[in-house]
């Protein structure tokens, strides 16, 4: 207390020149006499303009208490002197009672630490026990040793259960977090009945019925837990298919925005997963015959077998389906001509000329490779190694290529259901009705906007095999379709799956089945009748003519007791019955009522740049008045409002139109906008074309 009364004595008898000379510790000293606060992160500068500041406030206080009391100079002196030991006697106390507080906190929370440490290492203690004692070697032949009390300092992340469903590749994973479990908890040195208990215990019990009655393993075996690991790894390596393993490694790519190292991690897994390291040269082979084979049933068939095929078997599967299906061709070829086969012996040329071109049964009675009557025995058809000018194939001629009939049927038809064509369609004198259509997958989202061909002939909506592509999608996303599909010439179409599609056209849109088929034209679409119905394309009571539609529709009207008909009345009075019957419609007055329907949406291009103006376009003075009024208008109508001061990055200016009967019409620049959004297509006819 003495040393504190002296610290103040001397503080109040600092000047500014000494105070410039003190260290910063005896600054701090300083300021802790005279209870001033500061940080200990403050500058120097800054502590010594805080001891400046409370000096000068300390001999203020002096000088004021002098005044008031009015005594001589040396008794008002010593009185102030006193009243501020006395503060400086209240501020240590003060100062004294924080310091032990502090105290008594600090001790507490430093007992709390010491109550959850002393919990934690028993937690730990008692887990360590259930895999036997921690202390050092030797420490029991000592029970008195200090160091049986002390806990281990280790921490043990036990794995993961296993679940059935289990793949060869997670199970790996699995056994390396296991071994280091198993060396942490010295699970070795424990017998081998625990070892395999304390493996059955990460198992769930589903996973313990597949090992029990599917790796046949019971739990009571007597194995050694590194035999139950190597089988249970061996019963799942049984059930891949590492044909199937290297045939997704060689077609493996890099996807859009995938990372590089993203695409190397998994590009790793499953090179090891194809065991390429172990891969010979004849499976290399193996693999790339696979992935390169033309045929997808072979393929499919190939991957399909277990174990894999090796290089002499795959070559000769890959053999004996090109012979299947050349020898399948020949023989559907030499039935016919059998069926219809015989000797022409002194036939004349006129009786010649009536098989030839009589009747359809004997128009039958024709190869079907050179288009000749039936050839005789042990005669080869001229059409034998010769080459078709229509299609490039060899074995027959053009006069009889079936792509160039089903190309001549394609573009006499007027029809586009389902076709099933080869070659390119011609269309004479008329164009195609071809829509932009926006395709959205009920899941993902968005896909591509693609032109399609409304059929309104076509029971279901087809594609070809192009439009996967092109709509990002893949064989895997098809559903199986199990319906048979007839084209419009009477041929079976091939399928190969369908999938629910979202179509959009404006704000119209469907939830549609397409179809893809092998026989549709690579990259084209057929609409079907129900999808043009629900897009707007054609109205709902399509086929019926839209002249007998208006008159169904006035039919229904007159019944309503409202007769319209414009041969009967003028113009005049047709427009005063029209205004009083929907007189809510043309009412005028007052504020614009809303329109009851979704509200619009402009969709801008992904790059966009906003456009605004920030100063009127000038007005001609004779306008100026019309102007002012009509913006009043809109205004009370609720069709415009004022931007004020709020922040815009849009704005266009306004054109005034005069009329040629008077007034002006108020119209917006929006050439700007124009160019920025995605046009959609509106497919709703005007109204000259609705009731002719």
């Amino acid at each position: 207390m003495d040393t504190a009364l002296k610290l103040g004595e001397e503080a109040l008898l600092l000047t500014k020149e000494d105070i410039q000379q003190l260290t910063r510790d005896e600054i701090v000293n300083y300021l802790c006499v005279l209870d001033v606060s500061f940080s200990p992160k403050d500058s120097t500068v800054r502590l010594n303009s805080l001891l400046q500041g409370a000096i000068r406030n300390a001999k203020r206080t002096e000088t004021d208490d002098g005044s008031m009391k009015h005594e001589d100079a040396n008794t008002g002196s010593n009185d102030s002197m006193m009243i501020m030991l006395q503060m400086l006697q209240q501020q240590m106390k003060l100062q004294e009672d924080r310091i032990l507080r502090e105290q008594e906190h600090r001790d507490r929370e430093q007992e709390r630490r010491d109550c959850e440490q002393e919990r934690r290492d028993r937690e730990l203690t008692a887990l360590l026990n259930r895999f036997g004692p921690t202390t050092p070697s030797g420490a029991e032949d000592n029970p008195g040793d200090p160091r049986r009390n002390i806990p281990a300092k280790i921490s043990i992340r036990p794995p993961e259960l296993l679940e059935d469903g289990v793949t060869l590749k997670s199970f790996k994973r699995w056994e390396a977090s296991w071994k280091n479990y198993a060396q942490v908890a010295k699970l070795s040195e424990k017998p081998r009945e625990d070892q395999i208990a304390t493996f059955w215990s990460f198992c769930k019990p589903d996973f313990l019925q597949r090992v029990r009655h599917a790796v046949e393993i019971p739990l009571d075996t007597a194995l050694s837990l590194n035999e139950i690991i190597e089988q249970i790894k061996k019963y799942l390596k049984d059930q891949r298919n590492v044909a199937v393993d290297r045939y997704k490694l060689v077609r493996r790519k890099q996807d859009a925005g995938e990372s590089f190292d993203d695409f190397l991690v998994d590009l790793r897994e499953r090179a090891e997963d194809a065991n390429l390291a172990d891969m010979t040269s004849d499976e290399w082979i193996t693999t790339l015959i696979v992935s390169g084979v033309r045929d997808e049933e072979t393929r499919q068939e190939l991957l399909s077998k277990k174990p894999t095929l090796s290089l002499a078997d795959t070559i000769s599967l890959c053999r004996n389906h090109e012979l299947a299906e050349r020898e399948d061709k020949r023989l559907s070829t030499e039935s016919a001509i059998n069926a219809a086969g015989f000797k022409q012996r002194g036939r004349s040329r006129s009786t010649n000329r009536r098989i030839h071109h009589g009747s359809p049964k004997e128009e039958r009675l024709k190869c079907r490779k050179c288009g000749f009557p039936p050839h005789q025995t042990g005669r080869l058809c001229p059409a034998v190694g010769k080459t078709c000018h229509y299609c490039g194939f060899s074995g027959h001629f053009s006069k009889v290529c079936e792509k160039q009939k089903k190309g001549k049927e394609a573009a006499l038809s007027p029809k586009f259901g389902k076709l099933k064509h080869r070659a390119e369609i011609s269309f004479r004198g008329q164009e195609r009705p071809v829509l932009p259509i926006e395709f959205h997958h009920p899941k993902t989202g968005y896909l591509a906007k693609m032109n399609a061909i409304a059929d309104t002939g076509a029971q279901m909506t087809v594609a070809g095999k192009g439009m996967l592509h092109s709509l990002r999608l893949q064989r895997k996303d098809l559903q199986n379709y199990e319906e048979h599909l007839v084209s419009v010439n009477g041929k079976r179409l091939r399928i190969i799956g369908g999938i629910d599609l979202l179509l959009k056209i404006g704000d119209m849109h469907c939830v549609e089945n397409v179809i893809f088929c092998r026989d549709v034209k690579f990259d084209d679409m057929y609409l079907s009748l129900r999808a043009c119905r629900n897009l707007g394309i054609v109205h709902e009571d399509f086929p019926l003519p839209a002249k007998k539609l208006v008159e169904a529709i006035d039919k229904s009207v007159t019944a309503l007791g409202h007769s319209i008909k414009s041969t009967d009345r003028d113009i005049e009075v047709m427009e005063k019955q029209i205004l009083q019957t929907y007189k809510e419609v043309f009412n005028i007055k007052g504020q614009l009522q809303t329109m009851k329907t979704p509200p619009m949406k402009i969709q801008l291009k992904e790059d966009a740049k906003p456009f605004a103006i920030y100063a009127a376009r000038p007005v001609s003075y004779p306008l100026r008045e019309a102007v002012k009024k009509e913006l009043e208008d809109m205004m009370k109508q609720g069709i415009i409002e004022r931007v004020g001061d709020r922040l815009t990055e849009w704005c266009h200016p306004i054109v005034v139109v005069p009329k040629p009967t008077g007034g002006i019409r108020m119209t917006v620049d929006l050439s700007k906008l124009n160019s920025q959004v995605h046009r959609i297509v509106h497919n709703a006819k005007i109204p000259h074309d609705v009731i002719n």
